[in-house]
């Protein structure tokens, strides 16, 4: 069996995929076969080379604007969805690219001092890349093994000769963009060298079409994608590079079973919470197709979208509602938390709502006054009150499905974890 890692392109957000990686090699994963465009490329050259871990992270500790350009262009916001607006891109490429671009030496300096050809053709990894014909925009998917040994070096640059910034690359009387603007994600060229088992890695966040939906949900290939956003692909700065490198970090961990959740992580837990919170989402979409005579799932469909449109395993109900709560919360996406001190954090920041004098019956009384005042907090604390104190109110909680799924969740959530604390004393 053969095991592929497939790296996507994304300019500085790269640094998450060395997290990612480096996630993966601390816990014995290796691979036979490595693919990527853009940086990606650049990050699969360095894993087939078998750089070590310290030396791939020396690229991304040192890697700024600086050692990009020769001269700043403006482009730190800069989105990589211009590389999916073929039509405007190609006229660009007329007036920009074809002038040559910007002063990219720094870059071409630094895969220079990566490439190491022969090792990476003594390797038993094999890798491969994707680039892009110019003018005709035509994909070209090539091996360590296709290229001519003088032209290695051209073919990582072509890669990652990214729109709007770098200039094209000439090959053979031939011009060549970066791949991204066909296969940013090649999982293909994985299938087709031989790919067993695959991880594939999308930089895309989650305000992000996905690359490859289509493989989604395909036995033998794990499809990873971060739960936050990344940032531009082109924002250098430390703190960012830095942050991404944790996300990948953590992200890798989640994605081999070392650690769970989905944006937020957690140490393994196996609780009664996410069997009666799942069962309490089925009651409330029960109650609710029964008094409108229709088979929607609401809650679940919520949950479904930020699963990437997948299939929900039994964790998954509670950790992408644990999503919402800890934006909610404003927790910190870099810290791997344990799962019930999270959640009596939580609990204490609702403490006001728990009380019996607390008047969630503001809504019907004076509904002006309860609006004007409304945040999302007090929204979620005025639900979670109401399943405490039930016979305190009049409000029928299937109101409040389809406008707040996601307030009435983590209300649930809430609700459910309390009970369950209070049932265990």
């Amino acid at each position: 069996m053969k095991r592929a890692l497939v790296l996507a392109g994304g300019g500085s957000k790269g640094s998450y995929e060395f997290g990612f990686v480096k996630a993966l090699y601390e816990h014995g994963y290796h691979f036979d076969i490595v693919t990527g465009t853009s940086i990606g490329a650049l990050n699969a050259c360095m894993i087939a080379q078998k750089n070590t871990i310290e030396e791939m992270e020396k690229l991304w500790d040192h890697l700024d604007f600086d050692h990009v350009f020769a001269s700043m262009p403006d482009i730190k916001g800069m989105s990589e969805d211009y590389m999916t607006q073929k039509a405007i891109a190609v006229n660009f490429f007329k007036g920009y690219l074809e002038n040559r671009g910007a002063d990219v030496r720094p870059f071409y300096e630094i895969v220079r001092g990566l490439l190491d050809e022969k090792a990476l053709l003594d390797s038993n990894i094999d890798f491969g890349l994707c680039t892009v014909k110019y003018p005709s925009l035509k994909p070209v998917y090539i091996t360590k093994n296709e290229m001519p040994y003088i032209h290695i070096y051209d073919y990582l640059l072509a890669s990652a000769a990214c729109f709007p910034a770098f200039p094209m690359i000439e090959i053979d009387g031939e011009k060549y963009l970066d791949g991204g603007y066909y296969d940013n994600l090649p999982i293909d060229l994985a299938i087709r060298m031989g790919a067993d088992e695959i991880i594939a890695v999308d930089l895309h966040g989650p305000d992000k079409d996905i690359i490859h939906a289509c493989y989604l949900n395909r036995p033998h290939i794990i499809y990873s994608r971060p739960y936050s956003d990344l940032g531009t692909f082109m924002n250098f700065d430390p703190e960012v590079i830095a942050r991404n490198k944790r996300l990948g970090y953590l992200t890798g961990l989640k994605t081999i079973g070392i650690l769970e959740g989905k944006k937020y992580s957690f140490h393994t837990y196996n609780g009664k919470l996410f069997d009666a919170f799942y069962r309490h989402i089925l009651l409330v979409e029960s109650s609710k197709r029964t008094l409108f005579n229709n088979d929607d799932a609401p809650l679940t469909e919520v949950l479904q979208i930020r699963n990437n449109h997948s299939p929900l395993a039994l964790k998954d109900y509670t950790y992408l509602t644990i999503d919402d709560l800890g934006d909610l919360i404003q927790a910190d996406e870099l810290v791997i938390y344990d799962f019930e001190t999270f959640l009596q954090e939580a609990l204490d920041r609702f403490a006001i709502y728990r009380n019996q004098d607390y008047m969630s019956g503001t809504l019907k009384e004076d509904v002006k006054t309860f609006i004007k005042d409304m945040n999302k907090e007090r929204l979620v604390g005025s639900m979670y009150h109401m399943f405490l104190y039930p016979q305190n109110e009049s409000i029928d909680m299937l109101n409040f499905v389809n406008v707040f799924p996601k307030e009435l969740l983590i209300a649930m959530l809430l609700y459910d974890y309390s009970r369950m604390i209070s049932e265990e004393r």
